[in-house]
């Protein structure tokens, strides 16, 4: 049967370093030891990236030791070795374990909290953050999690306070410095930004092999390329911009001018952290590389990763929006042998503004502040580098890209659709999808499936496509367990509101 391409343009930067081969290694052995040895043990494996025998000595040593803080110790340490192997679902299970034995346990509740965020449960993270800080105002787990939910609401003043105060509590946590940095840059800090990434790879005892690491020193001299120059220096920045567009081949496309150069089509693109140039159009419009940041998407160049260059545009037009000092990804090295040509995007949620497609008339709206919308579905919006919202999959709940440079309207991951009550004698129909590492080979089409975002938007007995999501999903530090693309889109007036956190579907 004819097979259509389909492309995805979903691209994202890594905040740890995972061993990807480490689920189907045998299992290691690991001697009998006692609970404190055991979380020594546990440590040691953790810097050399053995996860495999740090999980396993902490699990022992979590179920041996009567000493509660011993406990929360070794599930502490347990829990953030699953997920560094990407074991979300395993990750909960073993959070939830640990508080059991010690309920009330204001370290092990923010745990758990961790372990929620991972998996893309949002809502239930947040109140478990809640309710450690209920018993512990200066658990510094929980102030980090809840300051990292505050910055993916894009209440960026009070998750910086909060990170730093989980810094200043435990300042050789990698994971707090990391949102540190996050929160910083996206508050357009970048030299204090660069700072905390210093800080960042300076907590890492294997950063000499660690690719977290790598990213780490690349995105720092990245920031610091900008000098003092104002990143994403947007002229009259107080105005609403009001864009014409139009739809060819499943894409919304605008003009843009990068660097004076005549208007070229550029893809609208939400599934994307930065807006991005081929090769060609960035030697044109004298964009060089200033660095060279490891990223992540659809298809299975090196399992879904891809090294892609990074410059800065020094003016952006898009319509009646002009900005200055944009930073984009080069697509260098190009992709080869494959029956796609890769376009240029315009990633409009990097610039900090609030948008609206509105499909209907052909107009893409950006602002600050949007006026409130009324009526439609609300659906709460996290922006972790990419923008989330929750949907049940056949009542599975599942965190989604929203991505409309993406062809397909609803895709799930490989685990979602494992974990889907399926006939197995349904037949898989193979697809062509191709995302910015390439083609992911094993993509199929999985009918039957009820997915719900909430009251009216939601597609019951659907094909779906079914993607490996495995590489963004363990890079973002979430469980991607889906994308909404632009087939499923193009039927509503869509709304990013970051101010309000909220994605507005009419």
């Amino acid at each position: 049967m004819h097979k259509r391409v389909w492309w995805f343009t979903l691209a994202a930067v890594p905040c740890v370093a995972l061993l990807l081969s480490a689920q189907q290694a045998p299992k290691p052995a690991v001697p009998p030891m006692t609970p404190a040895a055991g979380i020594d043990f546990g440590d040691e494996m953790m810097v050399k990236g053995r996860y495999r025998e740090a999980i396993i000595a902490y699990q022992r040593a979590r179920l041996a030791s009567p000493d509660p803080s011993q406990k929360v110790r070794a599930g502490a340490g347990e829990v953030k070795g699953i997920l560094r192997m990407g074991g979300f679902a395993s990750a909960v299970d073993e959070a939830a374990g640990l508080l059991e034995s010690v309920p009330g346990n204001p370290q092990a509740t923010g745990v758990l909290g961790d372990a929620l965020w991972a998996a893309g449960h949002f809502v239930e993270a947040e109140i478990s953050y809640d309710k450690a800080l209920s018993l512990d105002a200066n658990d510094a787990r929980a102030l980090h999690g809840r300051g990292r939910s505050l910055a993916a609401r894009r209440q960026l003043p009070e998750a910086l306070k909060l990170v730093t105060a989980a810094v200043t509590r435990d300042p050789g946590e990698e994971s707090y410095l990391y949102t540190l940095a996050d929160v910083l840059e996206q508050m357009r800090r970048y030299p204090e930004a660069a700072a905390a990434l210093d800080r960042y790879q300076a907590a890492m005892p294997d950063r000499k092999t660690n690719n977290a690491a790598r990213w780490a020193h690349a995105q720092a001299d990245l920031l610091r390329r900008f000098g003092t120059s104002v990143p994403f220096d947007i002229e009259g920045a107080d105005q609403t911009f009001r864009v014409p567009f139009r739809i060819e081949n499943d894409k919304v496309l605008v003009k843009a001018s990068i660097n004076g150069r005549p208007a070229i089509d550029v893809v609208v693109d939400t599934g994307a952290e930065h807006s991005s140039l081929t090769p060609d159009v960035a030697r044109a419009s004298k964009v060089d590389a200033l660095t060279v940041i490891p990223t992540a998407g659809i298809g299975e160049r090196e399992t879904g990763f891809r090294d892609l260059q990074m410059g800065r545009i020094d003016r952006l037009d898009v319509g009646s929006l002009h900005v200055k000092n944009v930073a984009c990804f080069i697509k260098a090295p190009a992709l080869s042998n494959l029956p796609i040509t890769e376009t240029q995007g315009f990633a409009p949620l990097a610039l900090g503004l609030s948008v609206t497609i509105d499909y209907a008339n052909k107009v893409l709206t950006l602002s600050k502040q949007l006026p409130a919308e009324s009526g439609g579905l609300r659906l709460p919006l996290r922006v972790q580098r990419l923008a989330m919202v929750n949907g049940n999959v056949n009542t599975k709940l599942a965190a989604f890209i929203v991505d409309t440079g993406g062809d397909l309207g609803l895709v799930v991951s490989g685990r979602v659709a494992a974990g889907v009550n399926a006939d197995p004698a349904l037949r898989r129909i193979p697809i062509n999808v191709y995302g910015t590492a390439g083609r992911d080979k094993n993509a199929f089409v999985l009918p039957f499936v009820d997915i719900v975002f909430g009251r009216g938007v939601s597609m019951s007995q659907a094909s779906v496509a079914v993607l490996n999501l495995d590489a963004p999903s363990w890079l973002l530090g979430i469980d991607i367990g889906g994308i909404v693309g632009h087939t499923f889109l193009s039927k509503y007036k869509v709304t990013f509101d970051l101010q309000r956190g909220e994605l507005v579907l009419q």
